[in-house]
C-alpha cells in the first residue's frame, strides 16, 4: 500500500509528499486501516489530524458500510472523502482494460499507431483536416482503438482476450459511453487551467481558493444553462449519427437491467432517456464536482 500526504505549508503552498510503501497481508478494509494506524504511530502522527482521504473506486476503499473510508470517518469526522478523479475517468473510459488488451504486445501497440497514421493521412489527403504544428495529435484515436480491438477479436487465440475485446467494442459503441466521454471533455476543458495551476509548486493557497471558486461558478452556469445542455446533446447525437450507431429516442422509456425491465424513478414511474441522461448523468456529474 502506497501512502501519500498532501498539506498546506506556512507559505500557503499546497505540498504533496510520498511517505512510503507499507506491506499488507491482504486488502481488506480493516487490514488497511490497521496498517495506516501503525504507520502514523511510528512516524509520530495520527488519523485525528487528517482533513481528507482519497483512493480509487474499489469497494473495499470507498464503500459506505465498514469500508476504509467509513472506518476513518468513524474515528475522525473531519477526514472528508474525495474520490480520485483520475480513477473516475479511467473507469468511465475503460482505459485500464483497453491498455491491458492493446498493450499486451508490441504488435498490438504498433497496430494502434499504424492505424492512427493511416487514418490521419487519408483525412489530410481528402482535405477533411488541416496540417500544421500541434494539430490533429489526438485525431481518430477512438477509431483506431476500435479497429485494433476488432482485429484482436478476429485474430486473438486466447478466448479471454477475445471476450474482453468484444466487450470493449460493445461498450464503446453505446450512446451512453459517448455521452459521458463528451461531457468529460467539456468538464476537463473547463478545469484544465485550474488543474495546471494547482500542480505548480509555487501556488498560493489564497489564489488557489479563488480559482477553485471561479471554476465552480462556471460549471454551475454550464449545468443550469439549457443551451449548454442542448448543445452537448446535439453534438453527441450528431457524432453517433455520423458514425452510423444507434441513437435512442430521448422521449422513449429507458430500459433498465434485466429483460424488458424499465428504468424507473422513486415513485415507480418509467423514466425517459432524456431524463436519464440529463438528471442521472449530466446533473449528477456536475453536482458532484461543484458541491
Amino acid at each position: 500500500m502506497r501512502l501519500v500526504t498532501r498539506f498546506v505549508n506556512d507559505n500557503g503552498e499546497v505540498i504533496e509528499h510520498f511517505l512510503g510503501v507499507v506491506h499488507v497481508n491482504d486488502t481488506s478494509a480493516q487490514t488497511l486501516k490497521n496498517s495506516i494506524d501503525d504507520f502514523f504511530a511510528i512516524n509520530g502522527s495520527s488519523i485525528s489530524r487528517l482533513r481528507g482521504q482519497g483512493y480509487d473506486g474499489a469497494s473495499n476503499m470507498r464503500g459506505e458500510l465498514n469500508r476504509l473510508k467509513q472506518k476513518i470517518l468513524d474515528e475522525n469526522k473531519h477526514a472528508y472523502y474525495v474520490h480520485c478523479f483520475a480513477h473516475q475517468l479511467q473507469l468511465v473510459l475503460y482505459l485500464a482494460m483497453i491498455v491491458n488488451v492493446v498493450g499486451a504486445s508490441c504488435k498490438k501497440k504498433d497496430a494502434v499507431l499504424q492505424k492512427r497514421h493511416y487514418d490521419l493521412v487519408k483525412r489530410i489527403e481528402s482535405g477533411e483536416v488541416a496540417t500544421g504544428k500541434g494539430k490533429n495529435q489526438e485525431i481518430s484515436l477512438a477509431r483506431s482503438m476500435t479497429h485494433v480491438l476488432d482485429t484482436i477479436f478476429e485474430d486473438e487465440n486466447a478466448p479471454n482476450s477475445r471476450g474482453i475485446a468484444r466487450g470493449l467494442i460493445d461498450n464503446m459503441n453505446q450512446f451512453e459511453f459517448v455521452f459521458i466521454a463528451h461531457l468529460l471533455v467539456d468538464v476537463l476543458a473547463e478545469t484544465n487551467t485550474l488543474s495546471m495551476c494547482l500542480q505548480q509548486k509555487t501556488q498560493n493557497i489564497v489564489t488557489a481558493v479563488w480559482m477553485i471558486k471561479t471554476v465552480k461558478d462556471e460549471l454551475k452556469k454550464y449545468r443550469n444553462d439549457d443551451d449548454c445542455w442542448e448543445e452537448l446533446l446535439g453534438v453527441v447525437t450528431a457524432f453517433r449519427t455520423k458514425n452510423d450507431i444507434f441513437v435512442p429516442n430521448m422521449q422513449d422509456p429507458k430500459l433498465g437491467l434485466g429483460r424488458a425491465k424499465l428504468y424507473k424513478s422513486v415513485d415507480g414511474q418509467p423514466k425517459t432517456y432524456y431524463h436519464f441522461f440529463r438528471r442521472e448523468i449530466f446533473f449528477k456529474v456536475l453536482d458532484l464536482i461543484v458541491k
